[in-house]
């Protein structure tokens, strides 16, 4: 949870806003614990009854939902065991590898999605561009094509890069089984709601070693049960893996991130911010959905209004969302021309450049941006002030100063606001900022790291130690902890939204019943937001023949 130090209206530049707002509930966990399993269930009797392809369907209707309605845990062993069961059932068992001779070692970079504009594919083309140890191929998983970048990077390793497309699911792990057969190493980058990977890497697999990358270390996890270790880039996500996830200890691996200095490319100017000449610009980067409000308090948006209110020269420009997103129309209407949002961009680099100082978001951190910023030597700002498992949401052990991680909002503009008035102070924090960058991603450090890690899982595989030897941990006071600030922090999209988007790939038996389902939980939804009451009951009605049980799921 968020602890912050009260606000009092006599003295903070936010006007007396609420420390923290209410977080989620307890019986918000369990109800969401008990939806997840329930269309883990449904998954379980489609599978019965031979409809594995309907099955894999539910399973990722439960793993999606439970990305962003949080459930108190971080691991479900009913789907893991769903998955293996779909496995045996669907698959045909691999062979196990044989040693090859000689020769470079042969890398399988494994995506569930790629994209042009974001972390995830970007930090795979790095890993593959510094790995030349390897000949590295890409293949994704729910796509139709592959980004440039991840295609560039492949060809430049001697690599093939290819898409499994959005079709069959059965068939696509099918053949992910098979290409993993030729090579000697997986590196699995996986959304938490893929049942593809999860059953090409379940029973049966016998294939080259598994490491999966824990990008989204803060979110439940779907590892495939046959997967070998799990690289973790920070000391909060390991934590959660081994304290909320139940993962043995030798089974972690540390891996931090690679990321690239910012290129020396020309500044835009701030003009092409929009920003008068003669200001303060600060900086930050991320995706829209980060700047919108949560149940925590304050907001960022209230962040950004404190600090421009204390210091009149300091003006704002965000990269990510557009100008009708988030806070941003009232934050321009309250400081006309001294707010920009510019929208998505490829390449944020001259941005940065063009920059004086960054503010981290808050209360979720956005990870590559902020140490893209450092890498850039941009003064960078993050607010510390989340307590126990929940610091995972924030990332300020990257940000070695105390100075620039203070603990409080009102010690956050008061920094702001020192960095805005004193050019040596930014200078000396911008050489803090470049020197905690380079030791954090330096190149010849990082290669190292990754041979410790391809060792590691190649040592663990050939004693057939694999990631769910220790089974997941009970919920307890620690998991509903955090999971009450992840409740408080994401967008809780309803069921019928994740039923509506999956039910052209259900089979025909279940996509008949369940349109007749959305259409009535839609107009009760709206009939429960006139009258002022919770729709979480109308889950019931789109979880054909299950009764929505809380507690003592494994």
């Amino acid at each position: 949870m968020a602890s912050m130090t009260p606000l009092s209206s006599a003295t903070s530049p936010l006007g007396g806003t609420p420390a923290a707002r209410a977080h989620g509930s307890d019986d918000e966990l369990r109800h969401n614990d008990a939806v997840m399993h329930a269309a883990l269930r449904i998954a379980e009797r489609r599978l019965a009854s031979g409809r594995a392809v309907t099955a894999m369907e539910w399973c990722r209707v439960a793993m999606t939902f439970a990305m962003t309605n949080p459930t108190g845990r971080l691991r479900s062993a009913r789907f893991e065991r769903v998955a293996d069961r779909i496995a045996q059932r669907a698959l045909a068992p691999s062979a196990p590898v044989a040693p090859r001779a000689g020769g470079r070692r042969r890398v399988l970079h494994v995506l569930t999605e790629a994209a042009s504009i974001g972390g995830l594919s970007k930090l795979a083309e790095r890993w593959i561009r510094r790995d030349t140890a390897s000949r590295s191929d890409v293949v994704v998983v729910r796509q139709d094509d592959v980004t440039a970048g991840l295609r560039e990077a492949c060809a430049a390793v001697g690599g093939t890069a290819r898409a499994l497309g959005a079709g069959d699911p059965l068939a696509r792990a099918a053949r992910l089984r098979e290409l993993a057969g030729g090579v000697d190493m997986v590196v699995c980058h996986l959304q938490p709601d893929d049942p593809v990977s999860a059953v090409a890497f379940g029973s049966g697999y016998a294939g080259a070693p598994v490491i999966v990358f824990d990008h989204a270390d803060h979110l439940m996890l779907a590892a495939p049960t046959r997967a070998t270790t799990i690289a973790e880039f920070r000391a909060a996500g390991a934590a959660l893996t081994r304290r909320l996830r139940g993962y043995d200890d030798d089974a972690v691996v540390r891996l931090p991130l690679l990321v690239p200095a910012v290129p020396d490319v020309r500044p835009a100017t701030r003009e092409e911010l929009g920003m008068a000449p003669g200001t303060v610009v600060a900086m930050t980067v991320a995706r829209a959905v980060k700047f919108g409000d949560t149940r925590m308090r304050p907001s960022f948006g209230e962040l950004i209004a404190a600090a421009l209110e204390a210091e009149p020269s300091l003006a704002f420009c965000a990269i990510g969302p557009g100008e009708d997103d988030g806070p941003f129309p009232w934050l321009r209407r309250r400081f006309p021309g001294r707010v920009r949002a510019l929208g998505p961009v490829t390449d944020p680099a001259p941005y940065l450049r063009a920059a004086d100082l960054y503010l981290d978001t808050f209360p979720f951190s956005s990870l590559t941006s902020l140490l893209e910023a450092c890498g850039a030597g941009l003064p960078a700002v993050t607010l510390d002030a989340h307590e126990g498992h929940a610091r995972a949401l924030g990332i300020a052990d990257f940000v070695v100063d105390e100075r620039d991680r203070p603990r409080d909002p009102d010690a956050l503009v008061a920094r702001i606001a020192q960095l805005v008035r004193d050019a040596g102070e930014r200078a000396e924090a911008s050489v803090r900022a470049r020197r905690a960058a380079d030791a954090l991603a330096a190149e010849e450090e990082w290669l190292a790291w990754l041979e410790v890690a391809y060792a590691a899982t190649a040592e663990r595989a050939a004693r057939g130690a694999r990631l769910t030897d220790a089974p997941p941990p009970k919920p307890d006071d620690d998991a509903r902890a955090y999971g009450r600030a992840l409740l408080a922090i994401e967008a809780n999209a309803p069921l019928l939204w994740r039923i509506q988007e999956a039910l052209p790939r259900f089979d025909r038996r279940d996509r008949r019943a369940l349109r007749a389902r959305a259409v009535l939980v839609r107009v009760l939804r709206k009939i429960a937001a006139v009258a002022g009451a919770s729709p979480r009951p109308l889950d019931r009605i789109l979880l054909p023949g299950q009764r929505l049980a809380t507690g003592g799921h494994r």
